[in-house]
């Protein structure tokens, strides 16, 4: 399951390569978040370049976690509806 669950974050499995924002609303959350984040790795970079992949890095390894660890989560609580 953890395999499953990993490669499903890493992208080698992709459902979401079938969803797209489907509000303007969204999709302008979607932009900003995406340019915010650029402007700051940019800023990071002016400081340290190095500082930048050990950040980048770091930041991967805890939203994987918290990801697996929400859809375990989803899963447990779809199976406590299922039994009751």
């Amino acid at each position: 399951m953890d395999k499953l669950l990993k490669n499903l974050y890493d992208g080698t499995l992709e459902p979401s390569s079938r969803y797209y924002a489907k509000t303007k609303e969204y999709q302008e959350v979607c932009r900003l978040h995406r340019k915010h984040y650029q402007e700051f790795i940019e800023k990071l970079q002016q400081h340290d370049v190095r500082l930048v992949g050990e950040f980048l890095n770091i930041l991967d390894d805890q939203i994987s976690e918290v990801w697996i660890d929400g859809f375990r989560l989803g899963s447990r609580m779809t199976m406590e509806i299922l039994d009751s």
